[in-house]
């Protein structure tokens, strides 16, 4: 019985090891991910105006 065991468990731990997997980064869905939107800019932030020439050279 302990031998069977520990082939077992053996075996789950070779295979892990061997598998390869890699870490998993979760993102939660509800969080507002980087990067730009629908109504954001390239920057990622919100704007609700352009800015006007004069107000771009200052």
């Amino acid at each position: 019985m302990i031998w069977k065991t520990g082939c077992v468990v053996a075996t789950v731990i070779l295979l892990t090891a061997c598998s390869g997997a890699q870490p998993y980064h979760y993102q939660d869905n509800r969080e507002i991910p980087a990067g730009p939107g629908l109504f954001s800019g390239a920057d990622g932030t919100f704007g609700s105006a352009r800015p006007n020439s004069k107000d771009a050279q200052n």
